[in-house]
């Protein structure tokens, strides 16, 4: 077994499954000039032209003759730090369509607390969205005019005291230093070079000084361009 190391790797193309014995290797290429490898179905899935994965790769050589043939093997893929390769026989990795679920209603949880705290005004376009994603679900929200003292005081003060937190997480920044260090954080983890590649990417015009632009807009839209990507 050779050295192992994680690295972030934008897939920009993909050969045909070889033989290699009895086994099958699926050859594909990174936007660093790499040729990487993997030998597991499992992980061929989350392999797509476009996808940016989080991979580790285990570096291997082998020597035949006078020639030396290096080797780059996927050997496991994480989303949001989770692996979804099995390390054990019966279980089973959440498919990504499971995980995005998830993440989903963690996220419509997080924007009602966040207006509940008094964070978000009525007509937030992330309270917009999280009624919609309710309504596919088939749940009708609550009157959205419910009035905050409702809550007990003990769970208002939890609410307060995570709001920070929790308007990073949802996207709601007051100004472009917050944006950009949420944008250089996972699960974005981009530069602002990138972000302004990005921003563009997903129809917004910004300035280098981001002037004019809507953070919570535009992290909502590279966030979801970025899932997009790894389908």
């Amino acid at each position: 077994m050779g050295k192992t190391e994680r690295k972030t790797i934008k897939i920009i193309s993909i050969a045909n499954w070889r033989e290699a014995g009895k086994a099958k290797v699926l050859e594909f290429g990174g936007e660093d000039h790499v040729n990487y490898e993997t030998w597991s179905p499992e992980l061929a899935e989350y392999i797509k032209v476009g996808a940016i994965i989080e991979a580790d790769i285990e570096f291997t050589e082998n020597i035949s003759g006078d020639k030396t043939y290096h080797h780059n093997k996927v050997i496991q893929i994480y989303i949001d730090g989770q692996p979804i390769k099995s390390r054990s026989r019966g279980f089973t990795p959440d498919s990504p369509e499971k995980i995005n679920s998830i993440e989903s209603q963690k996220r419509a949880d997080l924007i009602c607390q966040l207006w509940i705290a008094g964070k978000l005004s009525d007509n937030h376009p992330l309270i917009v969205k999280a009624q919609a994603w309710l309504n596919l679900l088939g749940i009708t929200p609550a009157p959205i005019s419910a009035p905050v003292q409702q809550l007990p005081v003990k769970a208002m003060d939890k609410v307060e005291a995570k709001s920070a937190k929790l308007e990073q997480a949802m996207g709601v920044f007051s100004n472009a230093g917050e944006f950009l260090t949420a944008c250089s954080k996972p699960p974005l983890k981009l530069n602002k070079t990138q972000v302004l590649l990005a921003l563009k990417q997903v129809g917004i015009k910004a300035p280098d000084t981001l002037e004019g632009v809507n953070f919570a807009d535009a992290y909502q839209l590279m966030l979801e361009a970025q899932r997009e990507a790894q389908k």
